[in-house]
């Protein structure tokens, strides 16, 4: 979600849909905010995974009560009901690092991916049901 942090940011007001998968235990994109590091390189002034999730249900009007889903170790967190039939979604999986949940390692250094959930199924699933206003017209 680094939309938020970029100074060329340019929120028109438009309601959109956005999921999130984010794993409890990466080092790179800390869960809690902060400073993470990368290869050595450090990642600073992340937001913490609550705030930027706030900041979506907010600006989309959505419901501030999500539907939760919990199943192994994987929490679905949907807040529906924003502008124009939007909606944002958190994905959090227990113990996960930075890596694409259901997909495949980055390599020897990279973290093991999650196959509790496949957040590529899960995306295509979650805008086919949220695809926001005015989408394919």
């Amino acid at each position: 979600m680094f939309l938020i942090l970029s100074p060329s940011f340019n929120d028109d007001g438009v309601a959109v849909s956005v999921i999130e998968f984010h794993g409890t235990a990466d080092s790179v994109i800390p869960y809690a905010g902060g400073t993470g590091s990368l290869m050595g390189y450090k990642v600073k002034n992340v937001l913490p995974v609550e705030q930027t999730i706030n900041y979506w249900v907010t600006r989309d009007h959505c419901r501030k009560k999500p539907d939760k889903t919990l199943s192994d170790g994987v929490l679905k967190e949907t807040f529906s009901g924003g502008s124009g039939g939007s909606a944002v979604c958190l994905v959090s999986i227990e113990g996960g690092g930075h890596v694409w949940p259901g997909g495949r390692c980055a390599g020897l250094l990279g973290d093991k991916p999650s196959r509790k959930v496949n957040a590529t199924n899960e995306m295509l699933d979650f805008f086919q049901n949220h695809p926001g206003p005015d989408c394919c017209q």
